[in-house]
This record gives structure tokens, sequence and C-alpha cells, in this order.
């Protein structure tokens, strides 16, 4: 990164079209990105958001959209420049459409669910773009999906609790897409024993109690039987 090495790989993953190319620079840029600030702030300057959604948007191949996804979900981790950039640069739909795509790997679409989530928690551009791009339906139906990989499902679980956070009409815009009644389906699964997952246990009640902080949620959590799974839990604990 010192020696310039982010520009010419932003460039490649723009403007190449060889797929063994775009897959080794997109986990080349994934890995500079993982838990490293200045890498981050470095890749957002150099166009690695118009880049990683040019990826995202146009190509098919499982590898290269994981690889690109996991960038984008690690250059928007609590990092806000690479989540406004990615709020208001076609991210959000590029990543909505990824979303969409059938017989792709958990892999990638954990991926996809974290970096929505990530960018869900920039409140001026973020959420306001997810809702724009329709992209609360994805959420929800991964938490509703029986047979999905728990490891999407807690993902798809944090991104629509992070698109709820610290914002009244957002809250309401998640209840509205009907993500209620798979949350609580999901809470009472893992009261009786379906699942003994604690971090989807954790993502659930996280995401329910902070959905409940408007009042007319905690209304219809509440008529979607809520109350007794969460008495369970309390009497387990």
């Amino acid at each position: 990164a010192l020696k310039g090495g982010i520009y010419p790989m932003v460039q490649l993953a723009k403007h190449s079209r060889n797929m063994i190319l775009m897959h080794a620079t997109c986990l080349a840029l994934a890995n500079l990105s993982y838990n490293n600030s200045a890498n981050k702030s470095r890749i957002c300057s150099e166009g690695g958001i118009e880049a990683l959604t040019r990826v995202l948007s146009q190509e098919e191949e499982d590898s290269v959209l994981c690889q690109a996804a996991k960038c984008m979900a690690n250059v928007t981790c609590n990092s806000v420049k690479g989540q406004q950039a990615a709020g208001s640069g076609g991210a959000v739909q590029a990543l909505v459409m990824v979303a969409g795509k059938k017989n792709l790997s958990s892999t990638t679409m954990m991926a996809v669910m974290a970096a929505l989530g990530n960018i869900a928690l920039n409140e001026p551009v973020g959420k306001p773009t997810i809702s724009a791009c329709v992209g609360i339906p994805p959420m929800v139906r991964f938490v509703s999906k029986r047979r999905c990989p728990l490891i999407v499902v807690i993902n798809a679980v944090r991104a629509l609790g992070n698109v709820g956070y610290s914002s009244q009409s957002m809250k309401a815009r998640v209840m509205s897409d009907k993500a209620g009644p798979p949350l609580c389906a999901r809470l009472a699964a893992c009261c009786t024993g379906i699942y003994e997952d604690l971090a989807l246990v954790t993502e659930v009640c996280r995401t329910v109690g902070g959905l409940c902080m408007n009042r007319d949620n905690s209304r219809v959590f509440a008529g979607f039987g809520i109350l007794p799974p969460v008495i369970t839990l309390l009497m387990k604990v």
C-alpha cells in the first residue's frame, strides 16, 4: 500500500475482464482492507468503491463476486468514508442485485449481507439509499428461508437491525417490509432447540430489541407472539 500498489489494483478491477485476474485483484484488495483503516481510506480515495461496484454489477462468476463483496464489506466496516462512498456510488444497488441471484455460495451471500449491514449504519446516505434500492426485502428473505445457512441468516438479521438503528422512520420501514414474523419465528426456533447458536440468538434479540424502540413496532411484535420465547430465554439463563 505504501508503495502505491492499491491504485493499479483498483484499475485492474475497474477495467479487466479476465476472471482469474479479477478474482486475484479483488482478493488482494479484500486482504489489504481487512482491519486496516488506512488502506480502507486509500481504496476509497483511489476509486475502489466504483471498481468493486463495476465487478458486482457486471460479473457472474461466484468466486469473483465473493471477493468483491468481501472487500466491500471490509471497506465499509467502521468507516464513514467507505459507507458514504458506497451509499452514494451505486454499490447498494449492485449488492442488492447480487443478493437476488440464485446458486451463489453462502460465503458470497454472507459478505453481501455484511456489506449492506455496514452501509446501513450510515444515517445520512446509507439508510435512505438501501430503502430506495429495495434493499430490505432481500434481508427479510434470507431470515425467512428455512434452509438458509446460519451465517447468512445472522448477517441478514444484523443488517436489519442496522437499518433500523437510530431512525424511527427506518424502524417502521423494516416492519412494513414484513420483517416481524420471520424474526419471531427464528427466536421461537432457538427457544425450542431447533437452532442452538448463541450468535443467532444474540443478533435476533438485539434486532428485535432495537426495532421495539418504536412503540408501534413493539405492539406488532407482541401481536406476533414475541413474549413467550423471550420469557423462555430468560428462564433458561
